[in-house]
């Protein structure tokens, strides 16, 4: 069985993603996913493709930290981040001007 995720543990989303992560914890992108996805569209100079965008998500760095801290680094971005669960259609939604 794999250790249950703690508060402050950092690392990418692939590798902490798979581990049980307590009710009152969150994975938190830093950056942001939105960010990352943004930069990448931008680089790439078209759209993403699911693939691409599921892989700068897997590859993309997090951390462990409680809700209220995640509520704090959302408010102090402006904005919600992708939901990493649903990557592919949370990119799809989320609008150019947030992006």
């Amino acid at each position: 069985m794999r250790p249950k995720l703690q508060a402050g543990e950092f690392g990418s989303y692939g590798e902490l993603a798979g581990r049980p992560l307590p009710e009152h914890l969150t994975l938190v992108f830093v950056p942001s996913l939105a960010a990352l996805l943004t930069k990448a569209r931008e680089l790439n100079g078209a759209a993403l493709t699911e693939k691409q965008v599921l892989a700068i998500r897997d590859g993309s760095k997090v951390m462990v930290v409680d809700h209220d801290s995640a509520r704090a680094v959302e408010e102090k971005r402006g904005y919600a981040d992708v939901d990493a669960a649903n990557a592919w259609q949370s990119w799809l939604q989320l609008p150019e001007s947030q992006s």
